[in-house]
């Protein structure tokens, strides 16, 4: 008799212990499914809040440039450039390095620093010029990101056509924009970077890799155009150190700019690991 109680009980106790490891893996799994979406999810609201970051740069600038070429089309000559361009250099955005103006009838080219010339003085001609060209005759737009050739800074131009006279534009270095995007997405785990379209990258924290094409980014692009998600919408892959990571992306305008968040391939894991060491 006593041995048939202590068999009972030692079969309660196994199934005591089953029942309990069950849970615990059940709980656990469920957990881990949850924490998955959390990260993804607090790692999607960095990319939108990047690109938020992102369109107000651009937005106020591309303004600013509009509201220039404006101010420009209405004088009657030119008398009153040089002060117009000094002025409004005092007053619009740090990170506005120059303003300057190309007009289509004699190729003169006016700067807010004041150093005006001709194309004869030494070959300048702003009408063949990347920033003239993508603006006349069209809208307030902006260039491709370029390095200051004085500062070494990243700088892109926005200009505005100054109805069919010519071209306004402005440099804006994008330095304290990096450091905006910078500071929004850096956490424990990942951090986010700008590129363009061919891979070639507009803003990381290694400034090394800034106005660079970069191999494994422009495996990322492909990949992501050709949809190579994993269950989580996420792409694996090896960065330039050999190491894993997982990428999330964000299209950011019109010429296929992308945010990219590169994260941690442990980060789901290093974030359950406390789970399942309370479950246990």
């Amino acid at each position: 008799m006593k041995s048939i109680t202590n068999k009972i009980a030692l079969m309660l106790i196994v199934a005591l212990c089953i029942s309990f490891v069950a849970m615990s893996a059940a709980s656990y799994y469920t957990a881990q499914n949850k924490t998955i979406e959390l990260v993804i999810q607090s790692q999607r609201q960095i990319l939108k809040d990047v690109k938020n970051a992102m369109n107000t740069f651009f937005d106020e600038n591309t303004h600013a440039a509009n509201g220039i070429a404006q101010r420009l089309e209405k004088l009657e000559d030119r008398s009153q450039i040089n002060e117009i361009l000094s002025t409004t250099k005092l007053i619009v955005s740090p990170e506005i390095e120059r303003i300057f103006v190309g007009y289509e009838s004699d190729g003169a080219m006016y700067r807010s620093n004041g150093k005006n010339e001709m194309p004869k003085d030494n070959g300048y001609d702003p009408r063949t010029r990347d920033w003239y060209k993508i603006a006349k005759g069209a809208k307030a737009t902006f260039s491709d990101p370029y390095k200051s050739s004085s500062s070494n800074a990243m700088m892109i131009a926005f200009s505005a056509p100054i109805g069919d006279k010519g071209v306004a534009a402005m440099n804006a270095d994008i330095s304290s924009l990096s450091e905006e995007i910078m500071s929004i997405s850096k956490t424990d785990y990942s951090y986010a970077y700008v590129v363009d379209k061919d891979g070639k990258i507009i803003i990381h924290p290694d400034k090394e890799l800034v106005g660079k094409d970069n191999p494994t980014t422009i495996g990322l692009i492909n990949r992501y155009k050709n949809k190579e998600f994993n269950e989580n919408g996420l792409i694996a892959y090896k960065n330039t150190k050999g190491e894993d990571r997982y990428a999330d992306f964000i299209e950011l305008n019109d010429r296929g700019w992308l945010a990219i968040s590169a994260m941690q391939k442990d980060v789901f894991t290093t974030n359950t690991m406390p789970l399942l060491k309370i479950q246990l």
